[in-house]
């Protein structure tokens, strides 16, 4: 699976929000998301362009790994990003991500960092794409627009990145902000 996808930073979610129902968007629950991100023991996912966490989705745990970002433009948009990505549920043999949290520490992985928010998701298609746009507000850094679309092979990654482009557009949202919400944390900590 292919994750494409592209932030903005928001200053006035209300007018993201009118345009978002205004293009029949539809919303599902809010969700609470608390992402645990580690360092290899052996390779620098920083320079990779990597990443691997343990995500909590309202308390129920994921494992995600990404793989290298390779950026794209389209239209005007640049910044796009394009990588792999992996994840499954760990419940019910892991109810809390515990297991695996320890199991990546006996294996020489450490905590990076932290990355806590708020998520109002919402689907929409364009194009014939079906988008996930959501409202992320991040803990200590903002509140972003993030338009993705996921595909499974390479042939339909043109049509995804057209759809980004088109849905941005149309929110009239402008500024990409290429940077993850891991490299956000760091740096407001100092870390990055």
């Amino acid at each position: 699976m292919y994750e494409i996808e592209l932030k903005y930073q928001i200053d006035d979610v209300s007018q993201v929000l009118a345009k978002l129902n205004g293009m029949g968007a539809i919303e599902a629950a809010t969700e609470s998301h608390e992402d645990v991100y580690y360092r290899h023991p052996c390779r620098d996912f920083a320079s990779t362009g990597e990443a691997l966490r343990i995500r909590r989705i309202d308390g129920r745990p994921h494992i995600t790994y990404k793989g290298g970002k390779s950026l794209v433009s389209h239209g005007g948009v640049s910044g796009i990003k394009l990588r792999r990505e992996l994840e499954w549920g760990l419940a019910p043999g892991d109810e809390n991500g515990g297991k695996m949290a320890e199991m990546l520490e006996s294996l020489g992985f450490t905590v990076v960092a932290k990355v806590v928010k708020q998520r109002r998701p919402f689907e929409i298609e364009f194009g014939g794409i079906k988008a996930a746009v959501t409202i992320d507000a991040v803990d200590g850094i903002g509140t972003f627009a993030e338009i993705e679309v996921l595909c499974e092979g390479q042939a339909e990654q043109q049509r995804a990145t057209e759809a980004i482009g088109g849905v941005a557009m149309q929110l009239g949202v402008m500024t990409a902000e290429p940077r993850s919400y891991l490299r956000m944390v760091l740096e407001a900590a100092g870390n990055g």
